[in-house]
């Protein structure tokens, strides 16, 4: 019997940019979100074209580049453990059997399948830069992708975006800033100037890239000077940025002068204080009193989350009897975004600046719903405003 050799396809064998993808529920509730959440600032969120494009090179190059198996972006490392154990046929089936699990658990499947995810066909183009870096170079000169995934641009696409909503928040931020984080790294600690996502541009002396407590974001910390502001040592202050609201960062070779010795201990300590998201503002120390449902409020909304007091002798009179009453050492800030949300079931104790602030913003949104309207129905009917018979 003449057996026919079906040449698999290759990505280059695609040349068109427009993809029409259809991710799973999941992945595209994740996708939005981060997407929002990574345009910064300025309230300009990016397209979806711009979002997708960035996120699928800087995947690539985090997979290739990372420690351990991963995939489908650090296939090329296991090529070339497969060149050097010479077991091809082996590794062939393994990744084969492995892109057979992502199409049936992470949601790669095409949209005839009747289990297909019940969402709206996402539309984007590729850039040029992504055709010719990704897939016309790096994923087409390894030929185990086009065994995998048949030259399918697409599948090879939502196999990765699949993969990426399933990992932590912060894994995700590392993924799309990838290689701005790289960068900055590499930069560290000369002195940098940052244009920020809301026009602000500002010189830093950099101390670390840290992440929250929570291990949701990445912050970027040091000594930051305003543009135009003079050059004096009280200018200087601690400042952290989020990595989604720098829009560039350069060297600045003018400035040369590095953190002192002492400038890092003043930074730690801040940050030992103040946390890394509000290390620009003061701490204080705040009492709380909560209810059943705001402790466990408490308990389970871990973002932003201000650390508890564990000194007692630290606490006011109230807690020492009643266990509902909570201390913290943190900012106003921190406490106001953290708070605010739990409504009547959290009552700030003290300080009194922050109970007037609270109040303010509780009475402005009670506002909303105490204006005079004008009663739509007819009130001149004598069944007006009465409830049905449910016996006629």
């Amino acid at each position: 019997m003449k057996q026919t050799n079906v040449q698999k396809k290759s990505f280059r064998d695609n040349a068109t940019t427009l993809q029409h993808i259809q991710p799973s529920a999941f992945a595209c509730q994740i996708l939005e979100q981060d997407r929002a959440a990574f345009s910064g600032a300025r309230g300009a969120e990016f397209t979806l074209s711009t979002f997708l494009n960035q996120l699928l090179l800087n995947d690539y190059h985090y997979g290739k580049n990372r420690d351990g198996d991963y995939f489908p972006g650090n296939i090329d490392w296991e090529i070339q453990q497969l060149e050097e154990t010479a077991q091809q046929d082996a590794l062939l089936r393994s990744f084969k059997e492995r892109a057979d699990f992502y199409r049936k658990h992470l949601g790669v499947r095409r949209s005839s399948d009747p289990l297909a995810p019940q969402t709206a066909p996402k539309h984007f183009r590729l850039n040029k830069k992504v055709v010719a870096e990704l897939f016309e170079q790096e994923l087409s000169n390894l030929p185990y992708t086009n065994e995998v995934f048949d030259g399918q641009r697409g599948l090879y696409i939502k196999t990765v975006l699949e993969e990426y909503a399933k990992r932590p928040p912060l894994e995700r931020e590392t993924i799309y800033f990838y290689k701005q984080i790289c960068a900055l790294r590499d930069a560290l600690p000369q002195p940098l100037e940052l244009s920020l996502r809301d026009g602000r541009i500002l010189f830093l002396r950099p101390y670390a890239i840290e992440t929250d407590p929570q291990r949701q974001f990445h912050y970027l910390i040091g000594k930051a000077l305003p543009a135009g502001s003079d050059d004096t040592p009280q200018n200087w202050i601690i400042s952290s940025f989020r990595i989604a609201d720098i829009e560039h960062v350069r060297i600045h070779y003018k400035r040369t002068r590095q953190l002192s010795f002492a400038e890092r201990n003043e930074i730690a300590k801040k940050l030992q204080e103040s946390g890394v998201a509000f290390v620009d503002d003061p701490a204080e120390d705040i009492a709380v009193e909560l209810t059943k449902l705001g402790e466990y409020l408490f308990h389970t909304c871990l973002p932003l989350r201000p650390q508890l007091q564990d000194d007692a002798d630290a606490r006011p009179e109230a807690s020492k009897t009643d266990s509902r009453v909570y201390c913290f050492h943190c900012t106003l800030r921190q406490a106001e975004a953290y708070f605010f949300p739990f409504g009547s079931e959290a009552r700030i104790l003290s300080p009194r600046k922050l109970q007037e602030r609270l109040k303010e913003r509780y009475l402005a949104a009670a506002a909303q719903y105490s204006q005079d309207t004008q009663d739509t129905r007819d009130t001149s009917s004598p069944d007006a405003g009465r409830l049905p018979d449910m016996n006629q």
